[in-house]
């Protein structure tokens, strides 16, 4: 559910995290551009696609297994990477997945979707997405300059089963333009999503006692860190166990 630039910090970070062993870290470092692009690919969508053929499980049903198992037992294919770049693009796939899972199913859920607050479910859903706004601004400010560059120097080669190499480069490229350009579109792609002009949600965004009284006041600035933290710390140990089981 993090927004692409949310996920770019998350994979980042876990390839300079000292509890990540020293195999996998310095591999993922080797392997730079292709971990960077695995951590972002899920939220591309195939032609005609929608979420969850990247993701492995719908919002409307319960999730019954890690959505990264899902995604490997439903495309054994990938149960043997094809290069090492491949390894790296789907190590990092894995972590999207497992953050999206620990989002969905500790802050989405309980929070937003079975939570009484606010005036309806209408109205949590608007200001989820003010709140995932707020943190992808938060986190394309700590990126670093060169990552654009980066990731555009992945080239996958047939690596994923349900999406063709050109849907992969084109998702590559409008990530790494935005970064580079500094033009991000999240206020114009989450603001179509809730019928707002990226206009008013910026006016919305900075008017501070809108956003305390509206959100914080329900899902805290502590509530939020706290979550982040277990949800980075979950897609690390998802990461590990992958190369634990499959390496």
């Amino acid at each position: 559910m993090p927004t692409p630039f949310s996920h770019l910090q998350i994979t980042q970070r876990l390839m300079h995290d000292p509890l990540v062993p020293d195999a996998i870290r310095d591999f993922s470092q080797h392997y730079r551009a292709d971990f960077l692009l695995g951590g972002v690919i899920a939220d591309q969508r195939p032609d005609g696609g929608k979420r969850a053929d990247t993701h492995f499980y719908e919002y409307t049903q319960p999730m019954p297994d890690n959505p990264w198992r899902e995604m490997f037992r439903q495309n054994p294919s990938l149960i043997t990477p094809k290069s090492p770049e491949h390894k790296a693009f789907l190590t990092s796939y894995v972590a999207h997945l497992s953050a999206d899972e620990y989002w969905s199913r500790h802050m989405l859920k309980p929070y937003f979707a079975d939570s009484d607050w606010g005036d309806d479910i209408r109205g949590r859903f608007f200001l989820l997405h003010l709140l995932l706004i707020t943190m992808d601004e938060r986190d394309e400010q700590l990126l670093p300059d060169t990552i654009s560059q980066e990731l555009q120097r992945s080239i996958p080669d047939k690596w994923l089963p349900f999406m063709t190499d050109s849907k992969i480069c084109e998702w590559r490229d409008f990530i790494a333009q935005q970064l580079a350009e500094e033009d991000s579109q999240t206020l114009v792609i989450f603001g179509g999503r809730i019928n707002t002009s990226p206009e008013k949600v910026r006016e919305l965004l900075d008017d501070n006692d809108y956003m305390q009284s509206k959100l914080w006041a329900n899902v805290s600035h502590e509530t939020l860190a706290e979550i982040e933290a277990q949800l980075y710390s979950f897609a690390r140990e998802q990461m590990l166990i992958y190369w634990d089981e499959y390496f």
